[in-house]
């Protein structure tokens, strides 16, 4: 059983401006790890903006990796699209998430479940992920999110094509997302899940 996530701290505001002069914006929050594997997210958008698309990143965390990853934006010019941003508390995420339009978590780490990638979609926001043991639990693939081979650019281009250039497709993912976090892990439905496991086990 995975933990729950409060689904009255993380909820959907009110959803993002995906009209034509809006710029789509991507998300991710973990530590700067190597197995969390940002590097390959913003070659990614690197990728995307040479080829003409409007969008920016919005980075949030600390670790061994991040200044490689910030020396790279900044040889390539793209501090005008890629921001890095101090960690916030917990109960400020909420906010984050719904100022982006799409959250990305690109970690090839076998973690069990990422909680980040739930309170995202808690929060109505479509979600990508690696096709990896724990990630790929968080979500319904092409229905609320969508799956991506870990360390591989064009992969995680194509799919964040996907969803910037069929922003209906992007809203119902994150419907979809809303109703998989209420379902499967609100805090109250994982508690009755957990005591009905020990009541079953000690009857």
């Amino acid at each position: 059983l995975y933990n729950g996530v409060d689904i009255n701290k993380f909820f959907h505001i009110n959803q993002t401006d995906l009209s034509s002069n809006h710029v789509f914006t991507v998300g991710c929050a973990a530590n700067f790890w190597e197995i969390k594997d940002q590097i390959t997210l913003i070659k990614a958008i690197h990728s995307m903006i040479k080829d003409g698309c409007a969008i920016n990143l919005r980075l949030i965390g600390s670790g061994e990796t991040k200044q490689r990853c910030v020396d790279y934006v900044s040889s390539n010019k793209l501090t005008n699209f890629i921001r890095f941003e101090n960690e916030c508390s917990h109960n400020k995420m909420n906010i984050f998430f719904n100022e982006i339009d799409l959250f990305v978590l690109p970690s090839y780490y076998g973690e069990g479940l990422p909680k980040i990638l739930i309170e995202a979609a808690a929060c109505g926001r479509p979600i990508i992920t690696t096709d990896h043991p724990g990630c790929r639990d968080a979500l319904i693939p092409n229905h609320s999110g969508l799956l991506v081979p870990k360390k591989d650019i064009n992969s995680l281009v194509s799919a964040i094509n996907i969803l910037i250039n069929d922003k209906d497709k992007c809203s119902k993912m994150g419907k979809v997302g809303r109703q998989f976090a209420e379902k499967n892990f609100s805090i109250d439905n994982v508690i009755e899940k957990h005591l009905n496991l020990y009541l079953n086990f000690y009857n």
